[in-house]
């Protein structure tokens, strides 16, 4: 299963994602799921760093991404737009494969203070926890 956590602060600002795992639909190469995951995820990225020119830190290795925006980016634009399509994104892929993928939107204490709250988990009805 391909876990993704999308992560925002209790201010609304999108921090960044981290995925992991893979859908294992079909043999290496030939799963369309992992695919657009992938195509989604590392478009995100790179509209990020190329196209906003925001400030993140990434890491990729075999079924990992992690992507986290810095304290001035969080609270552009650019990032914003981005994220949010992604999140939809997702969703739609979750609604046609809730097995094989799932995510979930983490809610964390902004930079500034306030109190951390956990957001809710959309998952697809198979799909187990993370």
């Amino acid at each position: 299963m391909i876990r993704i956590r999308l992560t925002h602060d209790d201010e609304g600002r999108w921090l960044g994602f981290d995925a992991s795992g893979h859908a294992r639909t079909a043999p290496h190469g030939h799963d369309i799921v992992c695919a657009a995951v992938s195509a989604l995820l590392q478009s995100t990225l790179l509209g990020l760093t190329e196209v906003v020119g925001a400030d993140v830190s990434a890491s990729k290795r075999s079924g990992r991404l992690t992507c986290l925006l810095s304290d001035a980016s969080a609270g552009a634009e650019g990032p914003r737009v981005l994220l949010e399509t992604l999140r939809l994104s997702l969703r739609q892929i979750v609604a046609q494969y809730p097995t094989f993928v799932s995510v979930e939107e983490k809610r964390r204490q902004s930079r500034s203070g306030g109190r951390a709250v956990r957001a809710s988990k959309k998952r697809g009805p198979g799909a187990r926890a993370v």
